[in-house]
């Protein structure tokens, strides 16, 4: 019996960050001396956790616990977000640059990533449904926790 609990318990812990994020939040520092890059991941239970990398060295760190209701909030979302939504870039009239950080934010939706923003060659890129608006917004408001 103890076997069974304690098997049981292994997968349920080996499973807390399994599967797919439903949201990936990715930054990199571009052209830099020690090369610096972070993948924020919200996972469908409730786990944020954050990967960072600076140079060879890498640290992962479990951000916070998400409410049942934010999940939900965020899974409609997801599932609100449409292929016929295009990625519109805002500052298509400014010059492009080089060697500069840049950011995606990435969903699973239908077992598929699927960006709906980025910040790269100093453009910001975006859907512009209401669904994506409401994923970029908290998004944001959980990756600001960490600074």
């Amino acid at each position: 019996m103890k076997s069974i609990v304690l098997m049981a318990t292994l997968v349920l812990s080996a499973n807390a960050f399994s599967g797919e994020a439903l949201i990936k939040f990715t930054r990199g520092s571009g052209f830099a001396p020690i090369p610096y890059s972070s993948v924020l991941s919200v996972y469908e239970t409730g786990k944020v956790e954050v990967v960072t990398t600076r140079g060879t060295t890498k640290t992962k760190t479990q951000l916070e616990d998400l409410s049942p209701n934010t999940v939900q909030e965020i899974k409609d979302n997801i599932e609100a977000v449409k292929a016929k939504d295009v990625i519109v870039d805002l500052d298509a009239n400014k010059p492009r640059c080089m060697d500069a950080p840049s950011s995606r934010i990435i969903i699973t939706k239908n077992k598929k990533e699927v960006m709906i923003a980025s910040f790269a060659s100093c453009h910001r890129n975006q859907m512009q449904s209401k669904a994506a608006t409401a994923l970029i917004k908290k998004t944001l408001e959980i990756d600001a926790k960490r600074k």
